[in-house]
């Protein structure tokens, strides 16, 4: 998009403002070209110019061919992960482009340290998924999910104690049986790591995560998961162009384990844990 680098801020004929992008309606062609590429990186995938956007991409993508992929809907879901990142750089230099304007900078060192959290979160989680035969079916959806579906949290100061304390804020959007699975892989993994397992018991000290009533500040739902894995209160409340947006799928992941992983995975946690309680995370 006429960038040399991730660095360097998107030329203005490459971004749709938002009164460009609401007032264009599809009539006789796309909004943009592949050789005049223009997304509308202040709005969601889902708007009719990005989906627009989206179709000019996949149609240049598949006339070139020189990729072995021709699947329309791989390519698809290639191109709005990639939107994805592109908006994240896009917002991130422009905030940093008024702040130098206005003599300042933009301090992100507690947003970069709790996505650095959700992606040990996820990391972690992942690796459990794939050490054990009976709980490889939830790789897929883990992958899914991505560090984008995993709780965000804040830290309690609680001096002169030998663990870190963090407070789980809610997620709106998930399901229930979504929190279930991945806490039933936390469990596996603090049991790889006791004296039961095989694990490294070597590393950071135990956190205590208990859970809030506090809303995760990640309030956007991850896209084109199975049905099932959104909150049904939440998903029947979207509006249509919300639901636009979000894509879901319309089959349903089982979420449940294996009896024998019930043993050491099925756990409960209401409010402030025990120090037992110890687990690594929501």
């Amino acid at each position: 998009m006429g960038r040399d680098c991730a660095r360097a801020r998107f030329p203005e004929w490459a971004i749709a403002t938002p009164e460009v992008a609401e007032a264009w309606c599809r009539v006789d062609s796309e909004c943009c070209t592949a050789e005049e590429f223009c997304l509308d990186l202040t709005s969601t995938p889902g708007t009719p110019w990005n989906r627009s956007a989206r179709k000019v991409f996949i149609d240049d993508f598949l006339a070139v061919g020189v990729y072995g992929c021709r699947n329309r809907e791989k390519i698809g879901t290639a191109f709005d992960r990639h939107f994805r990142t592109l908006k994240k750089q896009y917002t991130r230099l422009e905030e940093d482009a008024e702040a130098e304007a206005e003599g300042t900078k933009v301090d992100r060192s507690m947003e970069e340290q709790e996505h650095a959290r959700e992606q040990r979160r996820y990391n972690r989680r992942l690796r459990v998924a794939l050490y054990y035969p009976e709980t490889r079916k939830h790789v897929p959806i883990l992958k899914d999910l991505g560090p984008e579906g995993m709780s965000s949290d804040e830290e309690n100061d609680v001096g002169g104690t030998l663990w870190k304390e963090y407070g789980v804020h809610r997620m709106p959007w998930r399901d229930k049986a979504v929190t279930h699975n991945l806490r039933v892989l936390d469990a596996l993994r603090r049991r790889y790591r006791s004296e039961e397992g095989q694990g490294e018991r070597r590393g950071a000290r135990p956190r205590i995560r208990f859970l809030t009533d506090i809303p995760s500040k990640r309030t956007r739902a991850v896209p084109r998961l199975p049905r099932n894995a959104y909150d049904p209160q939440w998903l029947a409340g979207l509006n249509t162009l919300q639901r636009a947006d979000l894509q879901h799928r319309q089959d349903n992941h089982d979420f449940s384990h294996d009896p024998e992983i019930m043993r050491f995975g099925c756990c409960t946690l209401t409010g402030r844990p025990r120090l037992m309680s110890i687990f690594t995370g929501l």
